[in-house]
């Protein structure tokens, strides 16, 4: 390596024309060792005649550096830069990260899917010219990024697509359970309503099934017992487990009206009155909502 940097120091004094066909004999004779730097070399250069070079040399080269991986495909991207202390070229290309490095055992490939995060970090802990690219197989800096802003946008780009359909699989799972848990919620709310229909059948001799049910208190005697007020169709049913249960056919209502009850006669509560008995009942959440449906249902069964 160090012999390579001494080989390499004059180039940066020779003229843009002297370089290229340095360049291009060393190409002729599989002089490897000189080709790196003195494109490297040309690529900072400003002017056209070097920009051009490299314009139209860069991804014919960075194709022969993915052939070296047994890859053909299109490259998107060459940047000289260095991982590990070791000079190479990353190489975008459709589907993967290249790092060619000149010494072979340091040169690496990542496929874009296996890129968990790709961050900006700096070298030597101030230079803004350096890259971390984390897979699932390693870690990965690469320092010396001239273009780093450029690198890492096509970098998050390209990363970011193969994220977008990780994220789009592991929605369509998520959904998939969130389907299954609807499902198994509706299987419930189901059970638990034919056992409520077959608990509503063995206490009361009605075939058919509540419309609403009411939390509320039978004020048969002071200060009366809670329980739950059933409503179908055409019965008003009240179970409690400390008294009988109480069944009125709307057929048989002669009054319905909204009352007070309680010791103090202050609790709003719902009175029906029938030939053989009177019933109240109070303390509903909401006295005339229950009033109102009652209501409903007795002009209807009239």
């Amino acid at each position: 390596m160090v012999s390579l940097l001494k080989r390499s120091l004059p180039l940066f004094e020779s003229l843009t024309p002297d370089l290229i066909r340095l360049y291009e004999a060393c190409q002729r004779e599989n002089f490897t060792d000189l080709t790196w730097p003195i494109f490297s070399i040309l690529s900072r250069r400003k002017d056209s005649e070097a920009i051009t070079f490299v314009s139209k040399n860069q991804k014919a080269l960075g194709k022969a550096d993915l052939a070296k991986f047994n890859i053909h495909e299109e490259v998107l991207e060459r940047y000289f830069c260095s991982t590990r202390s070791s000079p190479g070229t990353l190489i975008l290309s459709e589907n993967y990260i290249c790092f060619s490095a000149i010494l072979e055992k340091r040169s690496y490939l990542i496929p874009y899917k296996e890129v968990r995060q790709v961050k900006k970090a700096n070298h030597l802990g101030f230079l803004p010219t350096a890259i971390k690219i984390i897979s699932s197989t390693g870690k990965y800096k690469v320092t010396g990024l001239l273009e780093r802003e450029k690198c890492f946008d096509l970098l998050r780009q390209k990363t970011n697509k193969d994220e977008n359909s990780k994220l789009r699989q592991s929605r369509v799972i998520e959904l998939k359970k969130e389907e299954k848990k609807e499902e198994k919620k509706e299987e419930k709310k189901e059970k638990e309503k034919k056992a409520k229909a077959g608990d509503f059948e063995k206490k009361f001799s009605v075939n058919e099934a509540p419309l609403k049910e009411y939390y509320c208190t039978y004020r048969f005697f002071p200060p009366g017992q809670a329980g739950t007020l059933y409503i179908t169709p055409n019965f008003i049913c009240f179970s409690s487990p400390l008294t009988p249960n109480v069944q009125i056919s709307f057929s048989d209502i002669k009054l319905l009206k909204q009352t007070k009850s309680g010791i103090f006669q202050q609790t709003p509560g719902i009175k029906i009155e029938t030939k053989q008995k009177s019933y109240v009942f109070s303390s509903f959440q909401n006295t005339n909502e229950v009033f109102e449906f009652l209501n409903s249902l007795g002009k209807q069964a009239k």
